[in-house]
């Protein structure tokens, strides 16, 4: 459940997608003709929901956590043998770049983004840009690049990356900064997903997730409170505009504009360690579960349960209690909800506790 502005019903379970033969998968797509793909341990593979297919990709990715797949269809990453491929998923053709790959040596990462067909090319202290024919290097001022530990693209082709002592976003003319200080944290940033507004999601190695503005004016720290586990970090941003938030050893949840619902194994999903999401024209969540194999979820399934502003809540098999501050304590159930005494009146310090009755 989620407690905060209001109350939000998780009705329906998730689903396990061929686990056995999904295997280890690392990033998950779901391609313009609907079919669900996913690149893991045992290669590239893909599914109509019937069958599972293997393409005949033959070769070791270096780092298969690295690459992943690109809104126009394809699936970049680096192999063992330093070479840089590229596979088109309606053709299944492999494409080899290795030869742009002289001028980076070191390269050892790619980030993509599910909005756009370019990647982002990653070495120790170099960052660059490919668009499937040529590699540009990233213009930064001298001697600010330092370790290069996250990147991600935004919607409008924004570039935003950490380093070991600034955040950085480059609009393609001026690269602008903070420093970490000014971020008001204290360890490393690592992982960047920025929704379409702009605001950028950033995990931060053990301080939770924080929220910059593109302008770096506003920096938001209420989701360090929420995920003061760690690690936890943002990992999707749906069509609906809500950004969906991992913890390895804990919960997934879905973060909305009127708060958060928090989902775990015992709601269905194979595990919550999610490296990958996406979303399919019918509103389907895709997650690749490390070790777990692919689930899904229904977005349509949230359904609100009350609009009132909540202070407290507690669950007694399948009924839920709820404390609000203006209209008593209810009761919801079965998709009901009940007023059970309209003068209690639950604020901000109070707590609700089931106690069964003695017999």
């Amino acid at each position: 459940m989620s407690y905060g502005k209001n109350i939000y019903h998780k009705r329906g379970r998730w689903h396990t997608f061929l686990p056995e033969e999904v295997g280890d998968a690392f990033h998950v797509h779901v391609d313009r003709k609907g079919l669900v793909w996913w690149s893991g341990l045992k290669g590239i593979k893909y599914s109509d929901g019937a069958k599972v297919f293997s393409l005949a990709v033959d070769c070791e990715w270096r780092n298969i956590e690295s690459g992943g797949f690109t809104q126009d269809d394809k699936w970049y990453g680096i192999t063992e043998q330093d070479r840089l491929l590229t596979v088109d998923l309606a053709t299944a053709e492999v494409s080899d770049h290795t030869e742009l790959l002289k001028d980076f040596p070191e390269a050892y990462w790619i980030w993509t983004s599910p909005s756009r067909s370019e990647v982002l090319i990653g070495t120790p202290g170099l960052l660059a840009v490919f668009d499937g024919s040529v590699i540009k290097a990233l213009e930064v001022p001298k001697g600010e690049m330092g370790k290069l530990n996250a990147a991600a693209l935004s919607h409008k082709g924004d570039i935003w990356f950490d380093t070991s002592d600034h955040l950085f976003r480059y609009d393609g003319d001026t690269t602008h900064s903070i420093g970490r200080a000014e971020l008001g944290v204290s360890t490393p940033l690592w992982e960047i997903v920025v929704a379409h507004d702009d605001t950028a999601w950033v995990a931060t190695d053990g301080e939770g997730v924080i929220t910059v503005s593109p302008d770096f004016s506003t920096v938001g720290k209420g989701w360090s409170k929420l995920h003061d586990y760690s690690p936890a970090a943002p990992v999707f941003e749906d069509r609906e505009g809500n950004v969906w938030i991992r913890n390895r050893s804990h919960s997934i949840s879905c973060v909305t504009p009127d708060g958060e619902v928090h989902f775990t194994t015992q709601d269905g999903i194979s595990s919550p360690n999610v490296l990958s999401m996406a979303q399919d024209a019918q509103g389907k969540i895709w997650c690749a579960c490390q070790k777990a194999g692919i689930s899904f979820y229904d977005a349509s399934s949230l359904v609100e349960v009350t609009p009132y502003s909540i202070s407290s809540t507690c669950r007694a098999d399948e009924e839920v209690f709820l404390g609000t501050p203006t209209e008593g304590l209810l009761k919801y159930k079965d998709g009901q909800l009940t007023t059970l005494n309209s003068k209690v009146q639950c604020g901000d310090r109070s707590s609700l506790t089931f106690c069964p009755p003695i017999i």
